[in-house]
């Protein structure tokens, strides 16, 4: 089987799943072309992932996504597919440029089409009619790659079967992050903290966690807070902090810098809002042996966090739950602690790239032998209209 994996951007987290998609369909005979529309991201700008495959292509290597032409897309992605002529595309969803195209090359050529996302129908606010415009589109996906069973109740809400509903889109490279290191260039932090880490924009609600991190430290709370990345908040944060010396500020870091800051970290802290899709530095910091606190709008809570064995889930807008929160996992006892560490490590020893690889083969392999037809003529008629939107942000 030919496949070809295609979305806007693959950044971040997505390197290191795909390589190892990658080797594994060759491995056992199949093939994988990747294309990536853009080499400039909007979101992961600090990001410098090595891509050394050489079947992977960017269509627009010095553009972002704001930058070009939807028409132009549109020529280039088709005039790749029709040269590569895949078995089966895996792309990111219809309302984007890259998922219509891909849908409609698919339809029009007899190929499968599987598409993948960790939004759920309530992440973003939509009226009734886009939502009946994604349907329609999605009723003609043959099936859909996203994170978990969580995701079921969304899925079928769009109009999917159980059945086309394949799981293990987000996970980390658990290979390296199992690996233990030691703390070599980050002496002067404290014995101890709780820890943020990622882009600091307004669906991370920092400013509200450092409200209760101060309200906590009034209460008699003694840990500090170690606050990684960067972000169109972060000035703000800073002015926030001003003049604190329990709240300190690291920029991006590398992966292998990251793993040295986890090693003291009492917790990791994702206070996120809805928009937050997943958290997939939950993964890497339970690989690495910290234990969560994490709000319960992020997509990753309700799979890989346990309540009072590998962390805890509060509501991102209630400060009491927020604060009580700190408190607690301040005062886990020790051997309670390190017990929890260890399940952190446990539970998400199953949520490697190697997940990732059999979810998306076992979609693939689904809509080889499952295309559907576009049997409703409104259907077609939007498939081959509409153009896909580029709503990608970094606020």
């Amino acid at each position: 089987m030919k496949i070809v994996i295609a979305n806007h951007e693959f950044r971040a987290h997505f390197p290191a799943r795909i390589k190892y998609l990658h080797e594994h369909l060759k491995k056992n005979g199949h093939e994988l072309k990747i294309i990536e529309l853009f080499g400039k991201s909007i979101c992961y700008e600090f990001s410098n992932d090595d891509k050394a495959i050489n079947d992977w292509e960017i269509l627009f290597p010095s553009s972002d996504a704001h930058m070009v032409d939807g028409k132009e897309i549109e020529q280039k992605l088709t005039t790749r597919l029709n040269e590569i002529d895949p078995d089966v595309v895996l792309s990111g969803i219809a309302t984007f440029p890259v998922g219509i195209i891909s849908l409609r090359w698919a339809k029009k050529n007899g190929k499968g089409i599987v598409e993948f996302g960790n939004a759920r129908k309530d992440t973003f606010a939509h009226n009734k009619l886009i939502h009946q415009i994604k349907r329609m589109m999605f009723r003609n996906v043959d099936a859909f790659f996203c994170p978990s069973p969580a995701w079921d109740e969304s899925m079928m809400y769009w109009g999917f079967k159980k059945k086309e509903i394949f799981y293990g889109l987000n996970v980390a490279n658990n290979a390296f992050w199992l690996t233990s290191v030691e703390n070599i260039h980050f002496h002067n932090l404290p014995q101890s903290y709780f820890l943020t880490c990622g882009r600091q924009v307004q669906m991370k609600n920092l400013p509200r966690l450092l409200k209760c991190f101060f309200k906590y430290k009034e209460e008699g709370g003694k840990l500090p807070l170690v606050m990684i990345g960067d972000g169109v908040l972060h000035d703000t944060l800073e002015e926030i902090a001003k003049g604190r010396n329990d709240v300190i500020f690291l920029p991006f870091l590398n992966h292998d810098k990251i793993k040295e800051v986890f090693v003291q970290a009492r917790a990791l802290l994702l206070p996120s809002f809805k928009e937050e899709t997943w958290g997939i530095v939950a993964n890497e910091a339970m690989a690495s042996g910290v234990i969560v606190g994490v709000s319960n709008e992020c997509g990753c809570s309700s799979t890989i966090v346990v309540d009072d064995y590998n962390g805890y889930t509060f509501s991102a807008y209630d400060e009491n739950q927020i604060i009580n929160t700190l408190h607690k996992i301040e005062q886990i006892p020790n051997e309670k602690f390190l017990q929890m560490k260890e399940n952190a490590r446990t539970l998400i020893l199953d949520w490697g790239v190697e997940r990732f690889a059999k979810g998306a083969f076992a979609a693939a392999e689904y809509a080889l032998n499952n295309k559907k037809k576009i049997n409703n003529p409104i259907d077609k008629l939007l498939i081959n209209s509409w153009r896909g939107r580029m709503t990608v942000t970094n606020k």
